[in-house]
């Protein structure tokens, strides 16, 4: 048997199953008729991206696998420290491809988060893993802040003369020192590459656009240098250039790149300009083996880092052509994991999709009817919802199609999502219980850590700052259960100024928080909880939290052999239960730290492996009696050279 599971980040189950009944995800629907859907699939607490993806492949709770948030925190750190969540080794369990090796099956893995770099050894292909797509990377040496994001080689930019938030202006001037003017140009614009979020450091470059304004309509020809003879390209008001391929001297030396441009908006006399570049995208730095970079270089779409999403927040592109960078992000991944299924040994292949959790973090709010006030608005998010969710399907298909009848399929999310509601300023709610001291700053406001017993950070952790734990701590071992004490009755006490009721919907001492499989020394001393109206999409509510169209419930559909047909299983299920129903079903080694359980109704025969056992068990015994009848014969048959040697035969 060999294993699909493919993973997509904060779907929200009603609105699959919405777009599965409208006809949009085809390849989800026969999945999901010709196999398990579980209707109450719970994932762990906080409902984050890291661990609960740590969990889908290690069937253990964060607390055993360690990664408990977004970000980790580890004891030795100032409580204002953390780091990205993204660092395999910081997994202290065993991944799924890890186990199957140990039976020699190999595994690909496309870009799955917390899982760089790769282990797995020779059994394992990889292609990215340090972030949520492909030239992202979550953790890299130039980060100055928790939220800092590298990419390879660097972002999107848009030059325009007209100013947008984080755009480059330019400025339109008569074209002087041209080796070759083309007819017809009005004006010339200079375009620094301005290499936002680069991971690496790229050289200054400087690439120049010429408008060319005739009875064809506004052109802009876009040049490398002034002596060049021939232009990157020449594009037409609306008009995407073929994908180019360039090197960039870096400080590693010179790294090959390919992007596009788009000409969004271009006057009739060439003086408005709104030019968009695509990121700049490595091809390689992101494979195991690096061989797979080369064979990978010739797919057509181009590996983007976000599918556009940060450039349409931004108000870069507009509608279509976000939709358009939207397709070209799941159309590489589709063709990536088509080219390697179809060219590469494999027993298990395992991704994940970001564009979900992208997509509500920017449309949840203006979508919901509970939160959406704009109708305008409301309508461009669900046909951009409706959007991303056909793009997934495309995908799914054609990943799919390397899915013959042996082939165990799992499609399976880390959470759903929400829109977003009231802020809880916990830090503040602290401050004014006294358990946290502020003071302003030249640089901004600064905690006095000499003054605060108590500091809240990442999603749902609350700190006493213990002495002899953390670096700055003044809290006493004798006075740790009174902070606490505090900390949860500041917390309990809170009401939002706006809606007049607490908005914490669990506020627990860490111990108590194990049943939510949150444990060990990388937690706070005080977990809790907001209730679905309160924050942001997902995080710091709970795995059953259920707002307005929102629900944190994870997608989970099983299809293969095994499996039981077009079942809706009502029962609980975890995403930890993944890997141990794997296993089962494929007789494959489980990961060492699993702590999940096998689905059993979700087989065709709950009591298969039983069976199969006492059947060979009984086809033992016959053959064990068998055996002793034909060597326990009552007659006796001599050898006639054996007696004559004095041999009994």
């Amino acid at each position: 048997m060999r294993v699909m599971i493919l993973g997509a980040d904060a779907p929200i189950v009603p609105r699959v199953l919405k777009y599965v009944a409208d006809g949009d995800m085809p390849n989800l629907k026969s999945l999901i008729e010709a196999g398990v859907f579980a209707e109450n699939c719970l994932v762990p607490f906080p409902t984050i991206t890291p661990p609960n993806w740590a969990t889908i492949v290690t069937g253990a709770w964060p607390g055993t696998h360690s990664v408990t948030c977004f970000h980790m925190h580890k004891p030795d750190m100032p409580l204002n420290e953390v780091y990205p969540a993204f660092d395999s080794n910081d997994v202290q369990a065993e991944f799924l491809w890890e186990a199957a090796a140990r039976a020699g099956k190999r595994s690909i893995v496309l870009n799955y988060p917390t899982s760089w770099p790769p282990r797995g050894g020779d059994w394992l292909l990889q292609v990215a893993g340090a972030g949520l797509a492909p030239n992202e990377w979550r953790l890299h040496p130039k980060r100055k802040h928790m939220w800092d994001i590298a990419s390879d080689l660097c972002a999107s930019q848009l030059f325009a003369t007209e100013e947008y938030p984080l755009g480059t202006v330019v400025e339109g001037r008569e074209p002087q020192g041209w080796a070759q003017l083309p007819e017809a140009v009005t004006v010339e614009y200079e375009l620094p590459l301005a290499f936002r979020a680069a991971l690496d450091e790229p050289a200054p470059t400087t690439w120049w656009g010429l408008a060319i304004c005739d009875s064809e309509g506004p052109r802009l020809a876009i040049f490398a240098g002034k002596q060049d003879a021939e232009p990157i390209c020449v594009l037409q008001p609306g008009e995407w250039s073929a994908k180019n391929l360039r090197e960039f001297e870096c400080s590693q030396g010179p790294r090959p790149g390919v992007f596009k441009f788009k000409l969004l908006e271009l006057s009739p006399d060439g003086k408005t300009l709104k030019l968009f570049l695509s990121p700049i995208c490595a091809l390689e730095g992101y494979h195991k083996p690096e061989t797979l970079a080369e064979e990978l270089a010739g797919l057509e779409p181009m590996p983007l880092s976000c599918f556009g999403v940060d450039e349409f927040n931004l108000g870069w592109i507009d509608e279509a052509t976000f939709m358009e960078m939207l397709w070209e992000g799941h159309q590489w991944l589709a063709d990536a994991a088509d080219y390697l299924l179809g060219s590469k040994p494999w027993d298990l292949f395992v991704m994940h999709l970001h564009s979900p959790d992208w997509m509500y973090h920017s449309i949840a709010t203006s979508l919901d009817p509970v939160t959406g006030t704009d109708a305008e608005a409301r309508a461009r998010s669900e046909r951009l919802e409706r959007e991303f969710h056909r793009a997934w399907d495309a995908m799914l298909g054609k990943i799919l199609r390397h899915a013959a009848e042996d082939v165990l399929v799992a499609v399976v999310s880390d959470h759903g999502a929400k829109a977003g509601g009231q802020h809880v300023p916990v830090n503040r709610v602290l401050q004014e219980a006294g358990l946290l001291a502020m003071e302003d700053t030249p640089q901004g406001p600064r905690v006095v850590w000499e003054q605060t017993r108590a500091f809240a950070q990442r999603s749902s952790y609350v700190y006493v700052n213990l002495a002899g734990r953390d670096p700055d701590g003044i809290v006493s071992p004798e006075e740790y259960e009174t902070v606490r004490d505090a900390i949860i009755t500041a917390l309990l006490s809170y009401r939002d100024p706006k809606l007049g009721v607490c908005p914490f919907s669990m506020v627990v001492r860490r111990e108590d928080a194990r049943p939510l499989g949150i444990y060990g020394q990388n937690i706070g001393d005080v977990v809790f909880a907001v209730r679905p109206e309160f924050d942001g999409q997902h995080g710091d509510h709970l795995p059953t939290a259920a707002w307005g169209i929102g629900d944190l419930r994870a997608l989970f559909v099983l299809k293969g052999p095994g499996v039981r047909k077009g079942y809706r299983m009502e029962r609980t299920a975890w995403i930890t239960d993944l890997v141990p129903t794997i296993c089962h079903l494929a007789e494959w080694p489980i990961p060492q730290q699993a702590e999940g359980a096998i689905l059993y109704q979700a087989l065709e025969n709950p009591d298969g492996k039983t069976d199969e056992l006492k059947r060979l068990r009984r086809n033992y015994e016959n053959l064990r009696r068998a055996y002793a009848a034909e060597t326990s014969l009552t007659h006796s048959y001599h050898d006639v050279v054996a007696e004559a040697l004095g041999e009994e035969s």
